[in-house]
């Protein structure tokens, strides 16, 4: 993705890396982190998501917390996945290790 913050024959300035913007942008602002990746200001540097987190398409927002019962147990997650059958996890946003076993009376 790029941007072209000034008119006329100026060239366009590429979006950071790990990061694009739609057609027709003027501000680095509109760059947004690719799936799996966020950044703490818009326009500025691409982090993978942490573990824990994910998310699922190129936009300015933040990556989210994987609810209860689903991890990422990884960093740049896309989504998250079930814990496997007889595990939970113990809050949200929680690697898989954090996953725990259900206790059946």
């Amino acid at each position: 993705g790029t941007y072209k913050p000034l008119w006329g024959p100026h060239a366009c300035t590429g979006c950071p890396g790990n990061s694009t913007s739609p057609a027709g942008q003027s501000d680095i602002a509109s760059c947004g982190c690719n799936a799996g990746f966020e950044s703490e200001t818009p326009g500025g540097t691409c982090q993978l998501c942490s573990a824990g987190t994910f998310k699922s398409a190129a936009s300015t927002e933040q990556c989210g917390d994987c609810r209860m019962g689903s991890t990422a147990d990884f960093v740049g997650a896309v989504a998250c996945e079930d814990c496997p059958v007889g595990t939970w996890t113990s809050a949200v946003g929680v690697p898989t290790c954090d996953c725990v076993t259900l206790r059946v009376e």
